[in-house]
């Protein structure tokens, strides 16, 4: 039987099954706790590391099944291994931060958000079924903050909490 006809399955099995699975791997730190930080837990990092690793290393599989690539498909392969090592170094800074004044939002430029200025902060969910948490402040400034953070169900309670004060 020729099962490169099953291959277009894979990505979808792999996000259906194995990432919801990578991404309640990790439990908040008792310093996060203690600072109210909240992060992307450390499957996800791991998922995203193992699959630029995976990608790098595909033209060497090709190349031991006897298939030369082309030029094109180096690249775009390399593009890719470039985006996933990205996006992988974004989900292991990307921090947000309850202080004792203000919100601190981020991965490479923080933003800082005082808990005067924000006007509402509500929980929506996507047609897709993505949660997320959106913050509204200032004039028309606003935020989106990913459901999948660890410890999210407390960020929005403490943050509303705050917020009150």
């Amino acid at each position: 039987m020729n099962y490169s006809v099953l291959m277009p399955l894979l990505i979808p099995v792999t996000v259906a099954i194995v990432l919801p699975i990578l991404a309640s791997i990790g439990r908040r730190k008792s310093v996060d706790v203690a600072r109210n930080v909240y992060r992307y837990s450390i499957g996800l990092q791991v998922f995203m590391w193992i699959g630029a690793f995976l990608f790098s290393l595909m033209p060497v599989g090709f190349w031991a099944y006897g298939v030369t690539p082309k030029a094109l498909e180096l690249a775009v392969n390399s593009v890719f291994v470039i985006f996933l090592i990205f996006c992988g170094i974004y989900i292991h800074r990307y921090v947000v931060e309850l202080g004792d004044d203000a919100l601190s939002i981020g991965a490479f430029g923080r933003r800082n958000v005082s808990y005067k200025d924000i006007h509402s902060a509500e929980t929506q969910t996507s047609e897709r079924g993505t949660v997320f948490l959106v913050v509204k402040y200032g004039e028309k400034g606003r935020t989106s903050i990913s459901g999948s953070l660890q410890g999210f169900n407390d960020l929005v309670k403490e943050l509303r909490r705050k917020i009150r004060k």
